[in-house]
């Protein structure tokens, strides 16, 4: 019984990951008759989810993804939904006490719009933008257009192979490459010969022929939702989204 609570708090906590913020209108992601999925490994809540139609599906159903490699090539890097905390989370730790887990094809739903609580993994300041991590969904802010480096690097060009010779961190599939004449949403589809160190990396746009340049890869997308209270890092914050 190691997750017992043990403590009473003076303040209670403001609220819970994953928790409506709010009682203002929210939005339910729509799908077809077959409903929402969540994909083969699984989906954490309160983050955000990428959909995307279940292949071959007869009811128009869609399978969610905290990853969003594992959507379709060239679909948008902009997340689909955020995961609320509504009591679809499972154990998936035999005999853990709490979990923030979706078994892999259990149903579930996801929101594009609403107030809700979740922890986000830098400060944050009132009026930034929510950014997603395209690799596990979780939350980190920054200013509205800005690019969350995960790392620098040099790379030369040809359509759509990049021939990194340079990197200060480990390349992901999935991870955006931005720089000067990258055009936006380019991102590392698979892997040439480089297998996140120096080599070759396909990307989902052809930025054409340009010489060894300075890059930056990213692990975090911006979305529509925004930082509506300040917070330390890995503290709950409060992001919404509306007109």
């Amino acid at each position: 019984m190691t997750g017992f609570q043990k403590q009473v708090n003076n303040q209670p906590a403001p609220g819970v990951a994953g928790a409506f913020a709010s009682a203002n209108p929210r939005a339910i992601y729509v799908t077809g008759p077959g409903g929402l999925v969540a994909g083969t490994n699984g989906v954490s809540v309160a983050r955000f989810g990428w959909a995307t139609p279940v292949s071959g599906s007869l009811d128009n159903g869609e399978r969610v993804d905290s990853n969003a490699a594992l959507v379709a090539a060239g679909a948008a890097r902009t997340p689909s939904l955020f995961v609320a905390n509504t009591q679809q989370g499972n154990f998936v730790t035999y005999l853990a006490e709490s979990g923030l887990s979706i078994l892999p094809g259990m149903a579930m739903e996801g929101f594009t719009r609403g107030d809700f609580w979740a922890a986000c993994t830098t400060a944050a300041t009132r009026g930034q933008k929510a950014f997603a991590n395209l690799l596990d969904g979780s939350i980190a802010a920054a200013a509205a257009g800005a690019t969350i480096a995960s790392n620098a690097i040099t790379a030369s060009f040809a359509t759509n192979v990049m021939t990194v010779t340079a990197t200060a961190a480990t390349l992901k599939i999935g991870q955006i490459i931005t720089g000067a004449n990258i055009p936006a949403n380019t991102f590392i589809t698979s892997f040439g010969t480089g297998t996140g160190g120096n080599g070759t990396y396909n990307l989902s746009t052809s930025p054409g022929t340009l010489s060894s340049q300075a890059a930056v890869g990213s692990d975090y997308v911006e979305t529509r939702f925004s930082i509506l209270n300040t917070c330390l890092i890995n503290e709950l914050a409060k992001i919404g989204y509306g007109d």
